[in-house]
């Protein structure tokens, strides 16, 4: 039974693709064909630092029953499982146990997303590190005896940490030097003397970055860099390798989920976002999924000598993994604007594709980072979620390429949700993939008023999601504010203790109700953060999907132990498993004549409260008020961040021209800047609201 057998092999998971005649979307299911719904963390190794001694160690044997010291240096502290071997509760989850994997259980998790370095796997062109593989599988076992399972996460932020803002010489106004912060290795950084300076102080606009993209998707070949085990001797060749690598040796083991293919691309020097998408980074997925696969698209095979080609598909790297599942994400501009401007339309034959967009509201969107707090743009929690209406609207931006006359009976609801849910889903349709948002996330301080909306959203569009991050590291002032699940650590000169205690409200809001395998179609469940209570309707009308499993699982967390429990409708209720570590699993029989639901509350007048109430009220008469000017905005939007897209481009180019021509470059800058930035002030006052 699903997550219930101590020190058991994880089940293998599969995508369901979206099926909006069946009535649902793209989902990710167990081998019983139940609906799965993961909730996670980020979990860090990646390398940041320079120099690298100041990383935290991947040696292995370092973390053999003891946890390497923290180091104030490190951005998170090491990862570690002290007692592993024990069993899945015979080691302490305490705060202060240094047992992150059980820790992550008592949280009620169930997957985490590794996020790995390519410069710590390729750290010379060629020659991939078996010791950092074997950090990653000491990570995996871990987790796995904790029935955690894992995304291994291709991560990079802005490219490399390598890339390091040009700090020398002086700079115009609306530049500022900027570094990037994890991924390639030194050696796979190649910016065409394009200066680390980003426009408006926006990492995604740091010139030497979005260069250092163009040559990543040109697969430019490295000077001086050994082909070595890469498949061919260009940049996406040895990334590609650096995957495999990983692939060879996990292609057996359930608890690794699947691969990530990278983290937050950027576009590089590409305005179109449109033709970007489509001729770029979903052609480089494509590539990785037939290397490590085997699936050929119906292409012929590539020569040796050119991989990479547009009509032939990637040399079969001899794995073919047809098991684990690869995660694609949008390009890093949906950060800032809540959609993506791509063409949302299937991109490969492989089904196991799962889309992962991230989702940062008011934190990384455009309003936030340009210091546009009154922005009428993005829209907050205050959308309505209607996706039969977005399948039906014909948008100027073709961000949704569907339009279907149809009767979409999962989803005939208005329910006010976070827009970029709303989009997100939508995009994955397209796609024909499930959808899991690998990252979320805030401040402490903003739990109450962008947490538990965002959370409030994943329950209300059933997307499963990821909140970034786990531990961090931090010894200033502001401390209580960041992102950590748990305070920092207190510091001792160089080192510090790994973390201190659970932060009470992130566990009130995070470690909450959640189904975790369900039988039939889950028309929507529902956690309520201020009231503890938690509501289920599920729809099942085929009797066949009883023969080989007849068990829907629903995880309740320790700090609900004494909540009550009721099953109503077309099921039954077989049992409540009480978990060593206080929580509970309830187990529901459905009979499959209808649809069944469950009803979890503080107390039984709760739970006769909450039996009379419906949760999304499909009569509702609630019209949005915000749709067209919604609608108007994304265009506006869009059309600002091509505007600053351009300006920083041909503030680059402006760069390398006056470098070539002896011009003062200063100067060059300076003249570029102010020539383009004309045309953005006035749309920039667009999105600040009058007082």
């Amino acid at each position: 039974m699903f997550t219930i057998t101590c020190g058991s092999s994880m089940p293998w998971l599969h995508v369901v693709q979206p099926n909006l005649t069946a009535g649902h979307y793209g989902y990710i299911a167990d081998e019983y064909e139940r609906h799965v719904i993961l909730r996670g963390v980020n979990v860090e190794t990646e390398q940041r630092n320079i120099p690298a001694d100041q990383d935290r160690p991947i040696n292995p044997l370092l973390y053999n029953g003891q946890c390497p010291s923290n180091n104030y240096v490190y951005q998170e502290p090491p990862t570690c499982e002290i007692d592993y071997g024990k069993g899945m509760y015979n080691i302490s989850d305490e705060w202060n146990s240094h047992n992150d994997f059980a820790q992550i259980r008592r949280w009620g998790f169930n997957v985490i997303r590794l996020c790995l370095s390519w410069s710590a796997l390729e750290p010379t062109p060629g020659n991939y590190s078996e010791m950092y593989l074997q950090r990653i599988e000491q990570i995996v076992d871990w987790a796995s005896e904790q029935q955690v399972y894992v995304i291994l996460d291709m991560h990079e932020d802005l490219y490399s940490r390598y890339i390091l803002g040009d700090k020398e010489q002086e700079i115009p106004p609306y530049l500022i030097a900027s570094d990037g912060q994890d991924g390639a290795p030194e050696w796979a950084v190649m910016t065409d003397d394009w200066p680390a300076l980003a426009f408006f102080g926006i990492g995604n606009l740091n010139l030497a970055m979005m260069k250092a993209f163009d040559n990543f998707y040109n697969n430019s070949i490295p000077p001086n860099a050994t082909q070595g085990n890469a498949p061919g001797p260009g940049l996406q060749d040895h990334y590609i390798g650096a995957i495999a690598f990983l692939a060879k040796k996990f292609v057996n083991n359930s608890a690794v989920l699947g691969y990530e293919i990278m983290n937050e691309p950027q576009p590089g020097t590409h305005i179109d976002q449109y033709s970007f998408s489509s001729d770029y980074l979903y052609p480089f997925y494509k590539r990785v999924i037939q290397a490590i696969t085997g699936v050929r698209d119906n292409l012929p095979d590539c020569p040796k000598y050119t991989p990479t080609g547009t009509n032939c598909s990637y040399p079969n790297l001899g794995i073919n993994d047809k098991r684990h599942l690869f995660f694609v994400e949008p390009t890093a501009f949906r950060n800032l604007l809540d959609f993506t401007p791509q063409h949302s339309t299937p991109f490969t034959s492989y089904r196991n594709i799962v889309y992962s967009p991230h989702v940062y509201t008011h934190v990384f969107t455009i309003d936030s980072i340009l210091h546009l707090n009154q922005s009428e743009y993005p829209p907050s929690f205050e959308f309505i979620f209607d996706v039969r209406h977005m399948l039906e609207t014909s948008v100027d931006l073709e961000l949704y390429v569907l339009k279907l006359a149809i009767e979409i009976s999962f989803l005939q609801v208005n329910a006010f949700v976070n827009f970029a849910y709303e989009s997100a889903l939508n995009e994955s349709v397209g796609l024909q993939t499930a959808i899991v948002v690998t990252e979320y996330g805030c401040g402490a301080d903003a739990d109450e008023t962008l947490l538990i909306p965002t959370i409030e959203s994943q329950d209300k569009t059933m997307i499963s999601a990821l909140i970034w991050p786990w531990k961090n590291n931090c010894f200033q002032e502001g401390c209580e504010t960041s992102w950590s699940l748990y305070d920092s650590g207190s510091q001792n000169g160089t080192f510090a203790n790994q973390n201190g205690p659970e932060r009470p409200n992130r566990v009130r809001i995070l470690s909450r109700i959640h189904p975790r395998g369900v039988i039939g179609q889950l028309k929507q469940y529902f956690y309520n953060t201020t009231t503890s209570s938690f509501v289920m309707t599920v729809n099942c009308a085929n009797k066949t999907l009883l023969l080989s499993n007849n068990e829907t699982i629903v995880y309740i967390p320790r700090r609900l132990n004494n909540s009550v429990i009721n099953v109503t409708g077309e099921a039954t209720l077989k049992n409540i498993i009480n978990n060593p570590d206080q929580s509970r699993v309830v187990v529901i029989n459905p009979t499959c004549s209808g649809s069944y639901h469950l009803l979890v509350a503080n107390t039984t007048n709760e739970i006769d409260e909450l039996s009379q109430q419906t949760f999304l009220n499909n009569n509702s008469s609630t019209k949005s008020n915000y749709r067209h000017e919604t609608m108007q905005s994304m265009k506006n939007v869009y059309e600002l961040f091509q505007l600053l897209h351009a300006a920083a481009i041909k503030t680059g180019e402006a760069f390398v021209a006056a470098s070539s021509n002896s011009v003062n470059k200063f100067t060059a800058l300076q003249n570029a800047v102010e020539t383009n930035i004309k045309n953005i002030m006035p749309l920039l006052d667009k999105f600040r609201k009058q007082a």
